[in-house]
């Protein structure tokens, strides 16, 4: 009797610990959205060609005309929209109503009907109205960090057809560098997330015929960190988003393709310094 009294207690602190995190997220990102429009950002950073993570991950999304695509967390819409334009039919997943509103003002922006957009917490999406199995992608961009990533994998591989796969561009944890910058600029970002660590991406593969992961953004790290440096000794105020102009490298691009070059001489010759890296490619194939 105690055993099941303590055992309903602890399910009770985990409900209202997910409930928290789920309001707190809530909140933080419909006050984000407040703060900036469809026009804050530029056609240009609509999946920026030139970041490598971005490379790899329509190498490994492959032909999007067409295709089913569940996009969770989708933010302001960018990547909404340029699933769109490229042909997938997309279903847009966020629990912020003010970043569902935000996506919705990109797709009318950009002249993109069909997109269905819902608001729902991502690990209690609802499949009464999402049929099961019927997409051919997941995507989700710096997403599964704020996420319970058991839970939403579960949603993930429900809602994948056979053979479906996910694609994940994530952050990692390991540089202790770049979880120095995130602890003391914490503009833009919410109490509860934190990036990925490779131990938790094998996690993610649990049920799936394989995980694979790359990782991109070591040595462009510097750009990560000229710009912040610079911007606030200039005494410029960032951005709201101004991990928009870092990590796909607007105000100093010919310095990011240049460190990029480094980055893949480097990490081709010293692979184990991967996991110092900025971001992660994670990509979940389904039986």
């Amino acid at each position: 009797m105690r055993k099941r009294a303590k055992a309903k207690k602890g399910n009770e602190q985990a409900s209202t610990a997910t409930n928290n995190r789920h309001l707190t997220e809530k909140e933080g990102f419909d006050m984000l959205s407040g703060m900036i429009t469809a026009d804050y950002f530029d056609n240009k950073e609509i999946f920026f060609k030139d970041a490598m993570e971005n490379k790899h991950a329509l190498s490994m999304i492959g032909k999007i005309n067409g295709k089913f695509i569940l996009e969770l967390g989708c933010g302001p819409g960018l990547d909404t929209v340029f699933l769109a334009q490229q042909g997938g039919r997309v279903t847009a997943v966020d629990i912020s109503g003010g970043m569902i509103r935000l996506t919705r003002n990109m797709l009318e922006k950009h002249n993109l009907m069909g997109v269905k957009t819902v608001i729902c917490p991502i690990e209690k999406l609802n499949f009464s109205s999402i049929m099961p199995e019927s997409f051919d992608l997941v995507f989700g961009r710096d997403v599964m960090h704020h996420l319970d990533s058991e839970k939403t994998i579960l949603v993930v591989f429900k809602a994948l057809k056979k053979n479906g796969k996910a694609v994940f561009v994530e952050p990692l944890r390991h540089n202790p560098i770049v979880e120095w910058v995130r602890h003391n600029f914490r503009q833009g970002r919410t109490p509860y997330e934190n990036a990925l660590s490779l131990k938790e991406i094998e996690k993610m593969g649990k049920g799936f015929k394989r995980v694979e992961h790359e990782e991109f953004n070591f040595f462009t790290l510097l750009v990560y960190l000229l710009f912040v440096v610079v911007e606030k000794s200039r005494g410029n105020k960032l951005r709201v988003c101004w991990w928009y102009d870092i990590s796909k490298g607007w105000k100093y691009r010919r310095l990011y393709l240049a460190l990029q070059k480094l980055d893949k001489l480097f990490l081709g010759l010293f692979p184990f310094m991967k996991k110092y890296c900025l971001t992660t490619v994670v990509v979940l194939y389904k039986q």
